[in-house]
């Protein structure tokens, strides 16, 4: 990372995605302080540059994560918001990509208790994801075992239990 930074600058691409890289690694290390300042750090120099390449997008989606997989839900679901409105300013509304992060939003109401919210995020996830990447693909499967939770703690184990049934393995 420094190498390309202090050669091109921390807004070189490369030295971008190096730091992206790094905040990864101390994410899946539990290392989350490290790795939200890491990743708050490229979406500050992302910004300041203004960056406009759906790739600027993934940290953003990074963080989000990471905050949700840390407990920290308020923080997560503000993050995972903006996300989408940049995600759609970028790509717009129909891409892979912001299926992807309707998602993964959907996933953190769910775990806020919101489950209209979630149902709706998720509904309009899987279907998108499954016209888009097919119904087979992993991340269409994600948002059909994310609903499927959904509808189970709304009380609509069947509903839950066909759409499970007509996900292929």
């Amino acid at each position: 990372r420094a190498g390309f930074a202090a050669q091109f600058g921390d807004g070189h691409v490369q030295a971008l995605a190096a730091m992206n890289t790094l905040a990864y690694l101390l994410d899946e290390r539990r290392k989350v302080d490290e790795a939200e300042a890491l990743y708050r750090r490229i979406l500050a120099i992302q910004q300041r540059e203004g960056a406009t390449h759906p790739t600027s997008l993934a940290p953003h989606n990074n963080l989000a994560m990471l905050l949700l997989t840390a407990g920290r839900l308020d923080a997560a679901e503000r993050e995972f918001v903006a996300l989408l409105q940049a995600s759609r300013r970028m790509v717009g509304a129909d891409p892979a990509m912001t299926a992807i992060f309707l998602s993964n939003h959907g996933l953190c109401l769910a775990r806020l208790g919101r489950l209209a919210e979630a149902r709706a995020e998720l509904e309009s996830a899987h279907a998108r994801l499954g016209t888009l990447l097919g119904p087979a693909h992993a991340r269409t499967r994600a948002a059909a075992e994310r609903l499927a939770e959904v509808y189970r703690r709304l009380g609509l184990g069947d509903k839950a239990s066909a759409l499970l049934a007509e996900a292929p393995a």
